[in-house]
C-alpha cells in the first residue's frame, strides 16, 4: 500500500531540515574525530553523501549546490573551532588544577557552551539552505533514511 505524504507544517519542515542536516553533516563530524584523519573520512563521507543524495533523486546541479553549502559550513565550523581554542581542555585543566578555581571552571564551561552554540547556529544555517534546495518529498525520504539509520544503531547499542 502506498502512503501519501503529509504536507509539512513549519515545525515539521524545520524538524525535517534538522534531520536532513544531521544526515548530511555526519561525515563532517566524523572527519573531525577520526583517527584515520580528516582526508580519509572526508572521502568516505563524500561517497556517503553521493549515495544518500542519489537515493532521493537529487539532480547533479542540486548536488553541486549542496556540496558547496556543506563545504562552506565545514570551513566556517573549522574557523569557529580554531578561534575558540580548546575550551574543553581549558575546562579539564581548571578541574584538574591543584587548587580548583570555581570561577575559572565556570568560565571554561561557558566557553564550551558558547562554541557548541556557534557551531549549532552555523549548522542550522546550512541545514536550512540545503532544505530549501530539496523538494518536500526528498526531505521526507531523507527523514525516513535517517530514522532507519538511527534504528539500526539503536539496535546495535542494545
Amino acid at each position: 500500500m502506498k502512503k501519501s505524504l503529509t504536507p509539512l507544517t513549519p515545525v515539521r519542515a524545520l524538524a525535517a531540515a534538522a534531520v536532513l542536516a544531521a544526515t548530511l553533516a555526519a561525515p563532517m563530524v566524523q572527519a573531525q574525530t577520526s583517527a584515520a584523519g580528516p582526508a580519509a573520512v572526508h572521502d568516505h563521507g563524500a561517497a556517503r553523501l553521493d549515495r544518500t543524495l542519489a537515493s532521493v533523486g537529487v539532480s547533479a546541479a542540486t548536488r553541486t549546490s549542496i556540496e558547496a553549502i556543506l563545504a562552506q559550513a565545514r570551513s566556517d565550523v573549522k574557523a569557529l573551532r580554531t578561534a575558540a581554542g580548546n575550551p574543553r581542555q581549558q575546562l579539564v585543566q581548571a578541574l584538574a588544577a591543584a587548587n580548583v578555581d570555581a570561577t575559572a571552571a565556570s568560565t571554561a564551561r561557558a566557553n564550551v557552551i558558547a562554541l557548541q552554540d556557534s557551531v549549532s547556529q552555523r549548522m542550522l544555517q546550512a541545514e536550512l539552505q540545503v532544505a530549501a534546495l530539496l523538494t518536500p518529498a526528498q526531505r521526507q525520504q531523507l527523514l525516513a533514511l535517517r530514522q532507519q539509520h538511527q534504528a539500526k544503531w539503536q539496535g546495535q547499542r542494545g
